[in-house]
């Protein structure tokens, strides 16, 4: 337990830094004037979503498989 527990932690806080940045600079760009600067926010923001969407999926398209091949051994 305390294995796992020294892997998930770094990925955990990593991963909310992470996302706090992302926070920042989302709220950096539409706070500014420029309207490229804020059509490249919307554009960042987007890209991010997808690419978060589509690692959210393959991980639950290999659970799900996973749990298919488990069920029929």
């Amino acid at each position: 337990m305390s294995y796992l527990l020294s892997i998930v932690t770094p990925m955990f806080f990593v991963a909310c830094s992470l996302h706090c940045f992302i926070f920042a600079m989302l709220i950096t760009g539409f706070s500014s004037q420029s309207l490229i600067c804020r059509a490249i926010t919307v554009l960042w923001m987007v890209t991010y979503v997808v690419n978060i969407g589509a690692i959210l999926m393959e991980t639950m398209w290999k659970y799900a498989t996973s749990l298919n091949r488990a069920r029929y051994r």
